[in-house]
């Protein structure tokens, strides 16, 4: 059965899904009403989940095209700097992509604990990194490469009762050119947000923090069995995420796409209960 994170959609392939003037507009090609009664239940199931865990998996996405229109119902889609003309990054193993900005996702090795674009300050009207990423597994392994997550609300709760200065410490790291970041790992307001990248010769952190941070971060750490068709929403501003080791005997198609959300559709990042 599904986790309490998992949304089960057998009517992906009937939808189509618009985003306009901050309410949501449903195009909705089906054949009878409780499809359609179904599927606005998904749209707040959803919210409703990542407001509350952080994270939610959308089960049966089939194609790029799907992919997109979740995505865009959200907000608008980053373009990445490898990504393609519509914010798509495309991950397979690639031993020649290894050294660029990415490299890591290209490798079959195990992925540290991150955000995604820690080092971002600003893109076009927008602050900080993007507020959700996506991804779809259009090929997931059955032994290797699952995703591990790490909620940055659990992490904060742990800090605050047994290192609570930590809070307070900054941290450096370079993500792309002119993307450089040194600041604290939770930044303030309306809700907290963590950005955080845990290695690199770009990235700077002072062993004690480094080692309180990361126990923390492994004291809630969680491996999330995914499987092809599904995609995977974290709220970039409160989940760390990583990988497991892939095996290099199995096949791997993972679609990544970021995204900034509109005002009204989702506000990313956590409240200190």
């Amino acid at each position: 059965s599904p986790s309490p994170a998992t949304l089960l959609n057998p009517y992906h392939l009937n939808r189509s899904i618009l985003y306009k003037s901050s309410q949501w507009v449903y195009w909705y090609r089906c054949t009878n009403i409780y499809q359609l009664i179904f599927f606005f239940v998904i749209v707040m199931e959803t919210n409703k989940i990542l407001e509350s865990d952080g994270y939610v998996i959308v089960d049966s996405i089939s194609s790029r095209a799907n992919l997109l229109d979740l995505a865009r119902s959200y907000g608008e889609i980053v373009l990445h700097p490898e990504a393609d003309n519509e914010g798509v990054l495309t991950i397979t193993p690639d031993p020649e992509k290894v050294i660029g900005p990415s490299g890591f996702a290209f490798s079959e090795k195990a992925i540290p604990f991150h955000t995604d674009g820690p080092g971002v300050s600003t893109y076009k009207q927008f602050q900080g990194p993007a507020d959700l990423l996506f991804l779809w597994y259009k090929s997931a392994q059955i032994s290797g490469g699952s995703p591990i997550i790490s909620d940055g609300a659990l992490v904060y709760s742990t800090l605050f009762e047994e290192s609570p200065d930590v809070l307070l410490r900054s941290g450096s790291f370079l993500t792309q050119p002119n993307h450089m970041y040194t600041g604290p790992l939770f930044e303030s307001g309306e809700k907290t947000k963590i950005r955080f990248k845990e290695s690199g010769p770009d990235s700077y952190w002072d062993e004690r923090t480094f080692d309180q941070f990361i126990g923390a971060v492994d004291k809630h750490k969680r491996v999330l069995p995914i499987r092809s068709g599904q995609v995977l929403i974290l709220d970039n501003r409160r989940m760390l995420h990583s990988r497991e080791k892939l095996n290099s005997e199995e096949a791997r198609e993972l679609h990544h796409v970021l995204v900034y959300s509109n005002p009204g559709t989702y506000s990313s990042g956590f409240r200190i209960k």
